[in-house]
């Protein structure tokens, strides 16, 4: 039923939309947190669970955590200025757009821009879902 998962959908944006705010006022302390929060909300969007996810996080691997949470089709592009401002660019298999966020470290940074890629998609499936709903009720 369409008009059922209209809910679903905007939830799961508003949940993303907190993550992305929460990513942003975080530093490299919190990577561990985010890295688990992640794995729960990015499930939803059918990105891979790891079952060594807690080993990387355990050794201090956020990186390779976040990449394994955006999945191996997903392209990415991560940078680190200077001055420790780190950029990541994502683009899902799903998107047809990349995004790209800041944030305290790079693992943070490739959360935000994920989530930030994850909540157009999601944008997108409501859209698509609404002009059927319209369509139907015409």
């Amino acid at each position: 039923m369409i008009h059922g998962q209209l809910p679903v959908a905007a939830l799961w944006r508003a949940r993303l939309a907190r993550f992305l705010a929460v990513c942003n006022a975080s530093g490299p302390g919190d990577e561990p947190a985010r890295l688990r929060e992640a794995l729960s909300l990015f499930q939803h969007a059918d990105v891979p669970e790891s079952l060594h996810l807690d080993r990387m996080i355990d050794a201090g691997a956020f990186e390779s955590a976040a990449l394994t949470l955006i999945g191996g089709d997903a392209g990415y592009m991560l940078s680190r200025g200077g001055n420790g401002v780190c950029l990541a660019s994502v683009c899902l298999p799903a998107g047809t757009e990349q995004h790209t966020c800041e944030a305290g470290s790079p693992a943070l940074a490739l959360l935000a821009a994920t989530a930030t890629a994850l909540w157009h998609v999601a944008a997108d499936d409501i859209a698509v879902n609404l002009d059927r709903e319209a369509a139907w009720l015409n």
